[in-house]
């Protein structure tokens, strides 16, 4: 089993003082061999402020690979509580737009919508808005080392997670499917 070291590293791939509004964050963590173990790609951003002054996909960005076309191998559903975003608060988050109906309505939501870094939990890229109460669903498809993850909003079928397929260094038990 590979053991993942302190040897990592984090930095900007859209440069400081440019005019563009959101940035591109990458990162890479190595085991005690130097052998890459993870690398992560990471965009910040505010919401609807737009004139981000780029390219939507910028050259650095690596692309995800898309799903396999057939039905997932696993799926797993998960229902959100109602007052989840009012817990989520408890961790630090203020912003009104996960708890104050009329913030989420000037910001073009119906409700407040859960936080994101909530919902991460059951995958890793933010497609969609995830509202309290909503059931999740995450669909897995296992490809050799790799599994491609996507979270589902099962109430309206909208895929709000999508995840790149992550290869695993180590496989764990292969009676897993």
């Amino acid at each position: 089993m590979a053991n993942i070291t302190s040897n990592s590293w984090a930095r900007f791939l859209s440069k400081e003082n440019s005019p563009q509004k959101a940035k591109l964050l990458k990162s890479e963590s190595y085991d005690e061999n130097g052998q890459l173990v993870l690398r992560n790609q990471c965009v910040t951003f505010a919401v609807k402020s737009g004139n981000f002054g780029g390219p939507r996909n910028g050259t650095k960005v690596i692309s995800c690979e898309p799903k396999p076309n057939r039905n997932p191998d696993v799926s797993l559903s998960q229902k959100t509580s109602i007052d989840q975003a009012a817990l989520y608060r408890l961790s630090g988050d203020r912003n009104p737009l996960h708890i104050d109906p009329s913030f989420a309505a000037v910001s073009g939501y119906d409700r407040p919508i859960l936080h994101g870094l909530c919902t991460l939990g059951f995958s890793a890229r933010f497609v969609k808005p995830v509202y309290p109460g909503q059931t999740l669903r995450v669909d897995m498809w296992r490809e050799g080392n790799r599994i491609h993850f996507e979270t589902v909003a099962v109430e309206t079928s909208t895929v709000v997670i999508s995840v790149n397929i992550p290869e695993f260094l180590v496989l764990i038990n292969n009676n897993c499917h």
